[in-house]
Formats: structure tokens, sequence, C-alpha cells
């Protein structure tokens, strides 16, 4: 988990998102620069099972942030 650097774990949280939630929204489409393309700003019924994909990444991901954050720490004020 603490291997790479912040820009990698940045692009591997983007592609999750992107992938998982975003992706799986009825209508929205990601532009390669990031944005939101295509999407107005309505409000989209999510159902169970959208929602039940979606958080079921944020304990890893949670797990991810902290271990990651404890590293960027750690190195800090070792020098």
């Amino acid at each position: 988990m603490q291997q790479g650097a912040p820009a990698q774990w940045m692009a591997e949280s983007h592609a999750i998102a992107r992938g998982l939630s975003y992706g799986r929204l009825p209508g929205f489409a990601c532009a390669d620069d990031g944005t939101a393309a295509g999407f107005a700003a309505q409000r989209v019924p999510l159902d169970a099972a959208y929602v039940s994909r979606a958080t079921a990444v944020v304990p890893k991901q949670l797990l991810r942030a902290g271990a990651r954050i404890a590293y960027l720490l750690n190195r800090a004020f070792a020098r």
C-alpha cells in the first residue's frame, strides 16, 4: 500500500471512483481531462445495489489512506 508516489495513489483512487462509482451513474461520462461531460446538474436516483457496490470500497480506501499518510509522516519526521 505504501509503494509508489502520492500522484500514483491519486490516479489509483481516481480510477476506482471513475470505474466503480461515476461510471455506473446513468448519463454520466468522464472526459479525458477528468471533468464531467454530458452530465446535467440534476439529482440522479441511486438504487440500493449501486450504493452497496460504491460503499463497499470505502473501508479499503480508508485503510490505504491511513497507511499512506502514516508512511509520509514517518518519512517527514525521520529527517
